[in-house]
């Protein structure tokens, strides 16, 4: 039994099971001597603790007494009990009373807090048990006086009449006149209850010590969900995802519905086809095999064009980082550019492709997302963008604050936007050797923009010249897919803004990332110093080199990449460049999924792969409550050494040592022989193994100490000795031949 302040827990949301009303204690005092108990000190101790508890008797339903079944102890008890609280009681609505010794005996010290659990159960449960083996009332006690009954059966516990709370006390007396009482109330929530904010999806966390273990977890909340009243979803998955130690192990499932979750699990317990698993509205996350101890992640930000209308809404209306984030963000762009990014956001005219505005958005959303993550316990070991988004994850590390980087972003994309609108960008999956031999024929009016893979590039420049290299290579058997972008980025398109965006830069004070950044531009490390005006500069105009960045983040050790946008994009190209089933890819957001299913889908992702996850971050804004989980399946195994009845063994002869023998299992267990030592007359000497030859001027000498102690002391002084020395002592006396 846990004891805290009433208040505190509440504060801290734990699952109360009954509030202590009132206690008293007291001592019976010279009195009736050790093993009678004093009425009159057990009534006094009764008054007090009704004092304490600021109730009346009449409020008092049961009765958890001491009730040792003696023939004194009780009738003092019960009338000392009947006294006190039976005024308040008629024959009509008597005072329950029971005692726990009924069913598991008296306990000594441990006798009273068995009663109180026992009591707090009865609260919890709001049921009367039978007290056992009640057939014959004590006739010392004056049941006829006394409004009290003592239950012959379950039945259900009725609450007050007047409204009030069920309320019950318990008794527990010392052997030394010590007397103890408290008054327990069932627990209601009196406070205005939390308004949980709301999301449609939660995520619940599983671990064990081993795999079947694990599926023995599963199966207990696929039997706790099919029970008639499975608890809340969102307190369920904090409960479970913050009140439970997380094993080596792991499995996350992630639903919006009790079915959705028990379908999951029962995924998990036995396999389901995923048109099933889908059907039922849940995930399974399994862990992969083998997984990292501690991942290392690398947080890689979304550049230009991965928005989408109504991208992360979701989160901001229901998650107070990300909402908050997002916020202080508007705040600061609004003077730049004259709309609030929430509009912007859910804008149906098409403002958020263009440039001005699109680069401010994005840049936002992701540090709204770098926060979100960071409050969750969710730290990179390294960070890189593609393009714009190397902007953001310049953030991340601490180049420049968010007001310098907002306000640094707002400027980029409005000259951005002032350049020739004339200009395009295409991906091109194929050989980069076969498309560089390709395009010197179009001059510089295409540019390589970005080398993303190994068979991925994205060409840059005039619309319609680049509209025919498309063609020609396409014709050569690559693959050309256009950009949802406003201009040719990373081309001479962009020259024009250069030396106004080095001004820029240069107002700002930058500092050194404090944690590992790899360049766009190097594809290497950043240096000391390195990012300066004239790198932000070439930074906008010369190609993103994504390709060698990302193998810079593998050597540094990443193995799991998260990505800081509102699409995907950086994960599948990662997937071509680093082509290792072990590394995990997960992204924030998804375009054509909900924010939150995404979102918990890659908890559960950096959860099984041994991410130190904050869940309380996760959870307590969606939980109302705390909740009964199953416990801990443990695995059962008998580790009982199998033994054989000891058989005597041959003496050796006085002058020999005994043979040393193999020894097996059952020579290295006690074994019923040792009690037999402690009886000292039925002791053979003659099964009792020699320990050798003795010293033989010890003879003499033994043989005077016992003539001077006689036998009877020696047989003292053998029940005195522990069974080893018994052994050793009596097969020298024989071997000696002493008396």
């Amino acid at each position: 039994m846990i004891l805290k302040r009433l208040e505190q827990a509440r504060k801290d949301g734990d699952t109360i099971l009954a509030v202590v009303r009132g206690t008293a204690t007291n001592h019976d005092g010279q009195s009736n001597g050790l093993t009678a108990p004093n009425g009159q000190a057990q009534e006094r101790l009764l008054q007090q603790a009704l004092k304490d508890s600021g109730l009346e008797p009449n409020q008092i339903d049961y009765i958890e007494a001491h009730g040792t079944g003696t023939s004194l102890g009780d009738p003092i008890e019960v009338h000392a009990l009947g006294n006190v609280y039976g005024p308040g009681h008629t024959r009509d609505r008597p005072l329950r009373m029971g005692s726990v010794k009924t069913n598991i005996g008296h306990l000594e010290a441990a006798a009273g807090i068995a009663a109180f659990i026992k009591t707090v159960l009865l609260l919890q449960h709001r049921q009367m048990v039978p007290h056992l083996h009640f057939t014959q009332p004590n006739p010392f006690i004056d049941w006829a006086r006394l409004p009290v009954e003592v239950p012959g059966q379950s039945e259900a516990w009725e609450p007050p009449a007047s409204g009030e709370g069920r309320r019950a006390a318990v008794s527990a007396f010392g052997m030394s006149g010590t007397n103890a009482h408290v008054i327990l109330e069932e627990y209601s929530d009196d406070a205005e209850t939390r308004k949980p904010a709301q999301r449609p999806f939660h995520v619940l966390s599983l671990s064990a010590q081993s795999e079947a273990a694990l599926a023995a977890v599963a199966t207990n909340y696929v039997e706790l969900l099919r029970g008639p009243e499975p608890p809340p979803l969102a307190d369920l998955c904090c409960a479970a995802n913050t009140g439970r130690i997380h094993l080596e192990k792991r499995a996350a499932f992630v639903a919006s519905s009790h079915n959705g979750l028990l379908g999951a699990l029962q995924a998990h317990v036995r396999p389901l086809g995923s048109e099933e698993l889908a059907q039922a509205g849940g995930h399974l996350i399994s862990a992969p095999s083998p997984v990292a101890p501690i991942p290392r992640i690398g947080f890689l930000f979304t550049g230009q064009g991965s928005q989408y209308r109504g991208m992360g809404r979701q989160l901001y209306e229901t998650q107070p980082v990300f909402g908050d984030t997002l916020d202080q963000c508007d705040r600061i762009l609004q003077p730049c550019l004259g709309r609030s990014i929430r509009s912007l956001i859910d804008d149906e005219t098409g403002l958020l492709d263009q440039t001005q505005y699109t680069q401010p958005v994005l840049f936002a959303l992701q540090c709204s997302l770098f926060r979100l993550w960071e409050s969750w316990g969710i730290h990179p070991h390294a960070v890189m963008g593609h393009s714009l988004g190397e902007l953001a994850a310049a953030w991340a590390a601490g180049v420049f604050d968010l007001e310098q980087g907002l306000g640094l972003v707002a400027e980029r994309a409005r000259l951005m936007q002032t350049m020739p609108q004339h200009g395009t960008m295409i991906a091109v999956l194929g050989a980069e050797e076969r498309v560089r031999e390709i395009l010197p024929q179009f001059g510089t009016a295409v540019e390589i923009a970005a080398l993303n893979g190994p068979d991925h590039l994205v060409l840059s420049g005039d619309e319609t010249i680049l509209r025919r290299a498309s063609d020609q290579l396409e014709s050569a058997g690559f693959t050309c897919r256009p950009l949802s972008v406003s201009h040719g980025f990373h081309s001479s398109h962009m020259d024009g803004m250069l030396g106004d965006l080095e001004k820029v830069v240069a107002g700002i004070g930058l500092s050194d990332p404090t944690l590992l950044m790899i360049s766009n531009l190097t594809g290497r490390p950043i240096n000391p110093g390195e990012m300066n005006p004239a790198y932000w500069s070439q930074h906008t105009r010369r190609p993103v080199r994504f390709r060698e960045g990302l193998e810079q983040l593998s050597a540094a050790g990443c193995d799991l990449f998260l990505e800081i946008g509102p699409a995907p994009v950086l994960s599948g190209m990662g997937r071509n460049v680093l082509d290792d089933p072990q590394i995990g890819w997960l992204p924030s957001l998804r375009p054509g999924v909900g924010d939150w299913e995404q979102l918990l889908r890659s908890v559960g992702e950096l959860y099984v792969r041994n991410a130190a996850i904050d869940f309380a971050a996760v959870d307590e804004a969606y939980a109302a409550g705390r909740c009964r989980l199953p416990t801990y399946p443990f695995q059962r195994r008998r580790f009982w050494l199998a033994t054989a009845a000891s058989t005597p063994k041959p003496m050796a002869s006085v002058h020999e040592s005994a043979p040393v023998e193999a020894k097996t299992t059952q020579d290295c267990l006690y074994t019923r022989q040792w009690s037999e030592l402690r009886h000292l007359d039925r002791i053979e000497p003659s099964h009792l193994p020699a320990p050798g030859a003795l010293h033989e001027r010890l003879r003499p000498d033994l043989r005077a100490r016992s003539q001077e102690m006689g036998v009877d002391r020696i047989r003292g002084l053998y029940r005195s000795l522990d069974p080893v020395c018994v052994r050793f002592v009596l097969t020298a006396w024989q071997q000696l031949g002493l008396p």
